[in-house]
């Protein structure tokens, strides 16, 4: 399993497991979070639910937009992934490629977009909960959840530098399509100089 595939299921449990209180426990979750002990309203209950659902649609979306539920459906099938039938939940039934299997076109989507979205979230949420974890009576519990997705903005900003097929020579055993940027092969620009 290769880097971008563990990050991208990573985000998409600890989604999950954010929402999880939020949707088992949403007037547990709404009076934990108000500064005074108070009766939760109806309406404050709703909001709590409708947050937990909107980070599960978020979890789903970074798996679906990954293409990594697609790759799950095809490994419990022992199916190729160059070879998706009509069974396939992510089968195109209603577009004017429908006979294409989705597997043939992933290679057009491009990953990054997914690990940039998912990156700019995890920075954002961990700068909010450390933020809010410093003055709250749960700080123990935001700074761990500002922890967790720092991590995960960290890894998925290593993924976008660093997780690419590149071009590796058969010669030298280097990646032809590096720019230099970040590290420069001082010894090829010696030698060619």
């Amino acid at each position: 399993m290769d880097n971008f595939r563990i990050y991208n299921q990573a985000t998409a449990a600890l989604l999950a497991l954010e929402a999880a209180p939020l949707l088992l426990s949403p007037s547990m979750a709404a009076w934990m979070a108000s500064s005074e002990p108070k009766t939760v309203s109806a309406f404050e209950t709703l909001v709590a639910r409708e947050l937990g659902f909107a980070l599960l649609l978020c979890s789903f979306l970074a798996l679906l937009f990954s293409g990594e539920l697609h790759r799950l459906w095809d490994d419990a099938d022992n199916v190729p992934s160059a070879s998706a039938t009509a069974a396939s939940p992510m089968y195109l039934t209603n577009s004017p490629l429908r006979h294409i299997p989705l597997s043939t076109l992933t290679p057009l989507l491009d990953s990054s977009a997914t690990t940039i979205a998912t990156l700019l979230y995890h920075l954002a949420t961990g700068i909010l909960m450390y933020i809010s974890g410093t003055s709250a009576q749960l700080s123990g519990i935001l700074i761990a959840g500002a922890l967790a997705h720092m991590v995960l903005g960290g890894a998925g900003l290593l993924v976008l530098v660093f997780a690419n097929d590149g071009k590796i020579s058969k010669r030298t055993g280097a990646d032809k399509r590096t720019s230099g940027f970040m590290f420069k092969n001082q010894a090829h620009v010696q030698k060619h100089s």
